[in-house]
């Protein structure tokens, strides 16, 4: 019996482990697979505006254009506004009085298109974005979402999950800058609003909706506290006006500074990977030059070497001594052999005699000579 329950337990096995899936290998990882830094640019702003980091908590004023990258903070004055636009299509306005980080943004290599960047209605390749308000308002407008990228905007009371949305985030603190609440306004698609260890399920807000966390005292009056998260009135027809007029205001900033540094940074990518190609590989140009330098030291291995000898000087010597005579007879009228008047030049014996000229046309001079031998 005990036998037969065994061989049983051992068929029964054997067969559930033939059903069961086996595991496959998983499949390799490529360049085209791996994300890096995404771009993200700083369309413009106004007012007080300053790009701060870890290493520099006061910050700088930008420039309209800036590449902004990972570590990069934001902080709008009373006057001030600053909006963002990134290489999945995904666009941003911090607005005045608030403190906006840039925590990490990654996103598969895409080829770049003007004209498809433009009509985006999702984003071309995968990303990874996490970005933080400390205090303030922003506005979003971003993109459709691939099912394998994540966006959140995390907040000190609550973390927003993105998927492809326009939408406000608030949050307010108080005088010892402590928060209090923050405010999620959505104008399209639908955002999931969490607040971690307040012990309730994500509530997802969509469009026309508002929703908001706060915070209670607690219960035993000590230094804790409790978070809450709950809808709000719904968004007024105002305030969807407001949301969507600054979203197209961004929108219109994008395309000057967008397609200039994008490009600028696919140029870039370019020049790197043909430098790589090229390495250890002599340029065109190069070699022109080296065959120049090399032709210009055969032609000089050409020309014959100076003479310094005893032959050469007494030759140099010879038609100085010439060249001295030459000139004293000439300064003297006189020439070796030859008798030299105003009129007349007569040379050996019987001397020829050649007069000045007589007549002259056409730039053609006629001499006369008695004697013709």
């Amino acid at each position: 019996m005990a036998a037969a329950f065994v061989f049983l337990f051992f068929t029964i096995s054997t067969a559930v482990l033939a059903q069961a899936p086996q595991p496959t290998a998983s499949p390799s990882v490529t360049k085209a697979d791996e994300m890096s830094p995404g771009l993200i640019v700083l369309t413009g702003f106004e007012g007080d505006v300053k790009i701060a980091s870890g290493k520099n908590p006061v910050g700088i004023t930008p420039s309209a254009g800036a590449k902004l990258q990972k570590g990069d903070i934001i902080l709008t004055g009373a006057d001030g506004t600053a909006s963002l636009a990134f290489s999945n299509g995904s666009v941003l306005q911090v607005q005045n009085s608030s403190k906006f980080s840039i925590e990490e943004y990654l996103q598969k290599p895409w080829d770049f298109d003007e004209a498809a960047f433009k009509k985006l209605d999702k984003e071309p390749t995968s990303s990874q974005t996490k970005l933080k308000l400390d205090y303030g308002d922003v506005i979003c407008n971003v993109k459709k979402l691939s099912s394998a990228s994540e966006m959140t905007v995390s907040t000190p009371l609550g973390v927003a999950g993105i998927r492809g949305t326009t939408f406000k985030l608030t949050v307010r603190i108080n005088a010892n800058g402590a928060p209090q609440r923050a405010v999620l306004s959505v104008t399209e698609g639908a955002v999931a609003l969490s607040a971690p260890g307040s012990g309730q399920p994500p509530l997802l807000v969509t469009n026309g909706q508002v929703s908001s966390i706060s915070v209670n005292p607690a219960a035993d009056g000590g230094v804790g506290r409790l978070l809450t998260i709950v809808f709000d009135a719904p968004l007024t027809l105002e305030d969807k006006a407001a949301i969507a007029k600054i979203v197209d205001q961004i929108r219109q900033q994008i395309g000057e500074f967008v397609m200039i540094s994008i490009t600028a940074e696919e140029v870039k990518k370019k020049e790197e990977e043909n430098k790589q190609e090229g390495q250890g590989e002599k340029k065109e140009g190069d070699e022109k030059k080296e065959g120049d330098e090399n032709q210009t030291q055969i032609d000089r291995d050409k020309l014959p070497p100076p003479d310094t000898g005893a032959e050469g000087a007494s030759e140099k010597a010879a038609a100085g001594a010439a060249a001295a005579k030459a000139k004293a007879e000439a300064e003297a009228n006189t020439l070796s052999g030859f008798a030299v008047s105003p009129s007349s030049i007569n040379f050996g014996n019987p001397a020829p005699k050649i007069t000045a000229p007589r007549s002259a046309s056409e730039g053609a001079i006629t001499y006369t000579s008695s004697n013709t031998s």
